[in-house]
């Protein structure tokens, strides 16, 4: 096994304007492997604990299985994008790497990666259950190009002692309109009642899983046009306002970055808010920093809104993808299996504090060693992640510019939306 480890200095939004400019003619031939028994694979991300065990556990483990030899690179998340532009330039591209979702299309829609249906199909009808929540985020055009390696969700984590000494039976929660009026009593005047993720672009996330609560689309079937600005978009925004504007505000420090900030100097730790937006590994870290939390501490399922299946913002973290033009397209494919395997993918979600791929995880160690993972690993069917079109990232960007006007006060949450849709109207149409 050999393992490089390379840091770039490109913007990730350039990916998808490069690859229309690669184009698909004439593509030259991936130059990720020169043998039947060799892979090279690219990693995002800087995490050494992760490197430490992809690199002296994992993957001697599959080469020892295979008899192959692998060849790893890890890129910084903001420079996957740019390295692969390169790559897919030079003909240089390496049989498989990581990436977000979001990036999914733009790699289908330049013929850079391989539909993996077939595959799939043929897997034990058991693995593929296990696996479908993951595996349907995948989906481009009817077709799965991505083999989920890391999950992730945003659910709404409590303060067991704070909501019982106001009252609050968290059982009953189980709405966001019975959260907004929890969230009533348990605020005071040094502390929120409930807090959610409000920053640029993570305010998006916030929005997504309150507009599809109540049973709204952020695009249409086709990806062509805004839907975000529905009705069901309007109260969406609107409930994510009154959490912070006016006399029913139940929260302060719009646009906070709370999670930014070191786990014990964070609101639940500190007390300052009663509810707030975590991820799983949020949540490890703040039990990890704060240990005698770890008993006062819930998580909540996807509330509902206006009487709809409650749906979150999360799914698959970081998906690994085939190239089309690799030599080796057979042994990339047993990789993937290998890193979805249960006690891989448990070994991997471990190490980086995410939670499993895997639904049958629930009763892994990891698991049931850390109870606070139980909600979000049982949440994943409500998961929803953005959508897959090339201009995804431009329209969120464009979005999350208007919610912080809203959020600001500054903009009605209708106007805001509206104003959103009719400038990602071209981005999409073109797209």
């Amino acid at each position: 096994m050999t393992m490089r480890r390379t840091f770039l200095t490109a913007a990730v939004v350039a990916l998808s304007a490069a690859l229309t400019a690669c184009g698909t003619a004439n593509k030259p031939a991936s130059g990720g492997s020169s043998g039947s028994n060799e892979l090279t694979v690219w990693f995002p991300g800087n995490s050494q604990v992760e490197i430490d065990l992809v690199t002296k556990t994992l993957i001697p483990k599959f080469e020892q299985q295979t008899g192959s030899k692998v060849t790893v690179t890890y890129i910084d998340w903001p420079n996957i994008s740019p390295k692969l532009t390169t790559a897919f330039a030079s003909g240089t591209t390496p049989d498989v790497w990581g990436h977000g979702t979001a990036a999914a299309s733009g790699f289908v829609a330049n013929d850079r990666v391989l539909a993996l249906d077939d595959r799939i199909n043929a897997m034990p009808a058991s693995d593929r259950e296990d696996l479908k929540a993951l595996l349907d985020m995948g989906v481009v055009d009817g077709k799965h190009y991505i083999s989920p390696l890391s999950a992730s969700g945003t659910l709404l984590v409590y303060r067991k002692d704070i909501l019982q000494a106001a009252g609050v039976d968290p059982a009953t929660l189980t709405s966001w309109e019975s959260v907004y009026d929890a969230a009533r009593k348990l605020k005071t005047g040094s502390r929120s009642g409930l807090q959610i993720l409000t920053t640029p672009i993570a305010d998006e996330q916030s929005f997504i899983a309150l507009l599809t609560s109540d049973g709204g689309t952020m695009l249409s079937s086709d990806g062509k046009s805004a839907t975000f600005n529905s009705p069901a978009g309007v109260d969406a925004l609107s409930y994510m306002v009154k959490l912070y504007q006016g006399d029913g505000a139940v929260a302060t420090g719009v646009g906070d970055d709370y999670l930014s900030r070191p786990p014990a100097q964070q609101p639940l730790a500190l007390g300052t808010a009663a509810i707030a937006q975590l991820g799983p590994n949020q949540l490890l870290q703040l039990v990890a920093a704060k240990p005698d939390l770890a008993g006062k501490l819930g998580v909540l399922s996807p509330p509902s809104m206006g009487g709809h299946p409650g749906r979150a913002y999360g799914g698959v973290g970081t998906g690994l993808f085939i190239s089309k033009d690799s030599k080796n397209q057979d042994l990339a494919w047993k990789f993937l299996q290998f890193m979805a395997s249960p006690d891989v993918s448990n070994q991997y979600a471990q190490a980086i504090g995410s939670i499993p791929i895997r639904k049958s995880a629930a009763s892994s160690d990891y698991v049931t060693k850390n109870p606070l993972l139980t909600t979000f690993l049982t949440a994943q069917p409500s998961y929803v992640a953005n959508p897959n079109v090339p201009a995804w990232v431009q329209v969120r960007d464009v979005l999350s510019r208007y919610l912080q006007q809203a959020l600001a006060g500054k903009t009605p949450p209708k106007e805001a939306l509206d104003k959103a849709a009719t400038e990602v109207k071209p981005l999409l149409e073109k797209s």
